[in-house]
């Protein structure tokens, strides 16, 4: 009797567990009234300025710093090696009389261009001081010019009789050359410039027409007449350059 009321009572546990058939859904609920805002709370009173404070007073200026010493003066550099001497040039060869012709007093010089040159009377007129040239091509059979035998244009002379310095002197051939060569006409239009200086020494210029002696614009060189008859020719600076001034050609160095 007791299990079967034990098991009547499990059913009905068992069955107080299952879930009954939903219920209808309730009425909804109407909505509140909405509250009364709460008045605004008064402004704060405002807090008075605060005054201003003082200044403070300038600082003192710092004394000024004492200046430094000076520096010590660096050592002088060593001196640098001297170059070496750079090597001489070679000697040029020694420049050939041009070709000339004789025809009796007259001479003329074979140009650059292979043609021939004028003719230039050298025989001039007769000066009150006797300042004949006479062309030797041989001996003389006196001491006085006119014991001397006549010239011949055949030959060419070994040397001319000039009077320099009041008194007959034998210029030898190169010599005469030389001094005429710058007077002939070459072909070339320079200026020219010729100075004597004593019996020995003769100054030649060459510049373009119209170039003033003061503008370094010459080619200059110095003509020495040796006493044994040879002629020695140098140039201003050692080369035939238009780069001197005429008024200095004394105190040029020539090589």
């Amino acid at each position: 009797m007791v299990k079967r009321l034990r098991k009547v009572e499990a059913v009905a546990d068992e069955t107080r567990k299952q879930e009954g058939p939903a219920g209808r859904d309730g009425v909804d609920g109407k909505d509140g009234r909405d509250g009364t805002d709460g008045k605004d709370g008064r402004d704060g009173v405002d807090g008075k300025d605060g005054r201003d404070g003082t200044d403070g007073k300038d600082g003192r200026d710092g004394i000024d710093g004492k200046d430094g010493r000076d520096g010590i003066d660096g050592k002088d550099g060593r001196d640098g090696i001297d170059g070496k001497d750079g090597r001489d040039g070679i000697d040029g060869k020694d420049g050939q009389a041009p070709d000339h012709q004789w025809d009796g007093t007259k001479l003329r010089f074979k140009n650059p261009n292979g043609k021939w040159g004028k003719f230039t009377n050298l025989k001039g007129d007769k000066g009150s001081d006797g300042g004949t040239v006479v062309v030797r091509t041989g001996g003389g059979s006196g001491g006085s010019l006119g014991n001397l035998l006549p010239g011949t244009g055949n030959v060419e002379p070994a040397g001319v009789a000039v009077l320099q310095g009041g008194q007959w002197v034998n210029l030898p051939w190169s010599a005469f050359i030389t001094v005429i060569s710058g007077a002939i006409d070459m072909g070339v239009d320079y200026a020219r410039r010729e100075d004597f200086v004593g019996e020995t020494t003769l100054y030649r210029g060459e510049a373009a027409p119209g170039a003033l002696d003061s503008a370094a614009v010459w080619k200059i060189k110095r003509v020495e007449f040796l006493p044994d008859g040879d002629v020695l020719t140098k140039f201003a600076g050692g080369a035939a350059d238009f780069v001197n001034v005429w008024n200095d050609r004394t105190t040029l160095e020539y090589v």
